[in-house]
């Protein structure tokens, strides 16, 4: 498990997460500027040799949200899995 904190212009975020296979896992997220943040951590991930980032939420909004990050999605039963290729 892994905590991080990602500041810059437009985003200033908070990230626990940790390697599952080749994926960086996301536990959680928060703060503001989240679509810029994450774009950040994807430089670091690619950088230690992962191929992906990927998260479960149960809120739709979030999915929407995220959009942008060029995610894809798989609907679970309550929750859907989002996967971003770095």
């Amino acid at each position: 498990m892994s905590l991080y904190q990602l500041t810059g212009e437009g985003y200033d975020i908070t990230v626990a997460g940790q390697i599952i296979g080749e994926s960086y896992y996301l536990w959680g997220v928060s703060g503001v500027g989240v679509v810029k943040g994450i774009k950040e951590l994807t430089e670091y991930v690619k950088n230690v040799g992962l191929t992906s980032i990927s998260a479960e939420t149960y809120f739709p909004a979030l999915a929407r949200l995220v959009k942008r990050l060029n995610i894809t999605e798989k609907a679970l039963t309550k929750t859907t899995h989002l996967t971003m290729r770095v």
